[in-house]
């Protein structure tokens, strides 16, 4: 009897203890998680708290650059009777988002949500904002999604917004304003890139089936900025039409 007691003190001791360690995981563990997930795209650095609970500063990575998130990222993990809830949270004067979900069963439920920060940050998607150098302002905002695993069990859309847009490599500012749609499924991802207002027309979609991305489209500049437009337009594409053939492939 006594051997029974003891040793079911002894297995409770061991599952506190080790509630305990689960509990004060660092949050280099989400790090980790992040870098591995995202192929080592997304990278956290800088890390305070713990996996439930911590702050990072965040950084988007290719092989030619980097964009940092302006602030630091700060995380919430809470344990609940159907699973976890989860939320991304970060404000300054330049950035800001509010990412929340709940993961259940192997379920990512993910709920309506928008961000924004400086344009600057899409260097870290490597081409063409590698060459381009933007700046402005960029607002996202997303619906609802689903993950089974990996897979999305419905379209998602996102739209994000690029607000004044410049380039290094124009003295034209700003650019203009453009919207792109992203409607993702299981099937691949489906884009669109319009003008809403500016010298410089862009419009163009994309698709990404397989692992590859491919988009083509059309560049052009209001006749008042067609020739101080015309270096950045040769840049950007081959001459076809009054503008030039966007075409590209990462």
């Amino acid at each position: 009897m006594k051997r029974t007691l003891h040793g079911a003190i002894l297995g409770l001791g061991i599952l506190v203890l080790l509630g305990m360690m689960l509990w004060q995981w660092p949050a280099t563990a989400l790090s980790l998680w992040a870098s591995t997930r995202s192929g080592g795209s997304v990278r956290l650095t800088n890390e305070v708290g713990t996996l439930w609970h911590g702050s990072a500063e965040l950084a988007l990575v290719n092989d030619q650059t980097e964009g940092d998130w302006p602030g630091r990222i700060e995380w919430r993990i809470r344990p609940q009777w159907t699973g976890l809830g989860f939320s991304l949270t970060n404000a300054t004067d330049r950035a800001g988002v509010l990412v929340q979900g709940h993961w259940h069963g192997g379920v990512w439920d993910l709920q309506p949500g928008q961000g924004y920060f400086p344009a600057q940050l899409l260097e870290g998607l490597g081409m063409p904002f590698t060459t381009l150098h933007p700046g402005g302002m960029v607002r996202v905002q997303w619906g609802a999604a689903q993950w089974q695993g990996r897979e999305l069990t419905h379209p998602w859309t996102v739209e994000c917004f690029l607000e004044s847009l410049t380039s290094r490599l124009s003295p034209v500012a700003p650019l203009g304003s453009y919207e792109v749609r992203a409607v993702m499924s299981r099937l691949g991802t489906h884009l669109t890139l319009a003008t809403r207002q500016g010298p410089l027309q862009l419009r163009g979609e994309g698709e990404q089936e397989a692992g590859k991305f491919h988009f083509t489209g059309q560049a052009s500049a209001d006749p008042a900025q067609r020739f101080v437009l015309a270096g950045l337009l040769s840049i950007l594409g081959k001459p076809e039409g009054e503008g030039v053939r966007l075409d590209y492939v990462p």
